[in-house]
């Protein structure tokens, strides 16, 4: 989850239904003083290990990740990295938006597959953003292509939290 608040994380949490979710605390550290939202993941299964890295940043952005141990059918459980961003937001940002793409990047390089969830907050940037991970944007796999990818030039101009895998 991106921009949330203390408020929102305690309406969440003491929501019925979220009792079967796991969840990282969010991370405290406002993006902007108007804007004092933060990074959290919730999921079905378990998360290990979370951490929160800081990301290159004019307005303290963040990369919140963890391990998640996925059941299959097999019956041997998958580990792979999820993670979540809000990267920034200024249309004049396209180097700094790069810079954080690529830290988080380097960050997940070490992992067999990562699941990356976030708010690219692409505006017209001259180069398509790339995590460095032969990723994949999961929305755009899923609708064919034409599900308005939001990672670049030729793309649609509006922001739509996404989703990438890679490995």
């Amino acid at each position: 989850l991106q921009e949330v608040t203390e408020p929102l994380a305690l309406l969440l949490l003491s929501h019925p239904c979220m009792r079967k979710y796991f969840c990282t605390s969010f991370d405290h550290l406002p993006t902007h003083p108007n804007c004092p939202s933060g990074l959290m993941l919730l999921s079905l299964w378990p998360l290990e290990e979370p951490f929160l890295h800081a990301l290159p940043s004019n307005a303290g952005r963040n990369f919140v990740c963890a391990q998640v141990r996925w059941p299959t059918r097999a019956g041997e459980p998958r580990c792979f990295m999820f993670g979540t961003f809000h990267l920034e937001s200024s249309p004049r940002d396209s180097d700094i938006r790069a810079q954080q793409a690529a830290r988080i990047g380097e960050l997940c390089a070490s992992t067999d597959l990562c699941v990356l969830c976030g708010n690219t907050n692409v505006k017209q940037d001259p180069q398509p953003l790339s995590f460095g991970l032969f990723e994949v944007d999961a929305w755009s796999a899923a609708c064919g292509g034409d599900g308005g990818a939001t990672r670049g030039v030729g793309v649609v101009p509006v922001n739509i939290p996404k989703s990438w895998s890679g490995g």
